[in-house]
């Protein structure tokens, strides 16, 4: 996040339409491709390890508590988006904080 923040930093010193400032969004956009990619790139390797685990007769049932985890991400993203609409985009990162 705080590399983010400089990189995104690092951007806006650049003047809007130059040669300059369009290299350096393209690389910020392909470092947030690989970041993306390295975060997400142990998910395969997750799930088949646990279904290497379960029984043949159980793995419906844990794959679907594995479906009800990624649910939970998706109401926090409704619920953020919630409370920066009606209170403030701060408001936010307090609630994440208090939890």
């Amino acid at each position: 996040l705080v590399c983010m923040a400089l990189l995104d930093s690092w951007v806006k010193r650049s003047a809007v339409g130059s040669s300059e400032h369009t290299f350096r969004v393209a690389v910020v956009a392909a470092l947030y491709v690989v970041r993306t990619g390295l975060m997400n790139c142990t998910y395969p390797l997750e799930e088949s390890l646990l279904m290497d685990h379960v029984p043949k007769s159980a793995r419906a049932r844990w794959k679907s508590l594995d479906s009800i985890s990624v649910f939970g991400w998706c109401g926090s993203a409704a619920l953020g988006g919630y409370l920066a609409d009606r209170y403030s985009y701060s408001t936010t990162f307090l609630v994440t904080a208090a939890i």
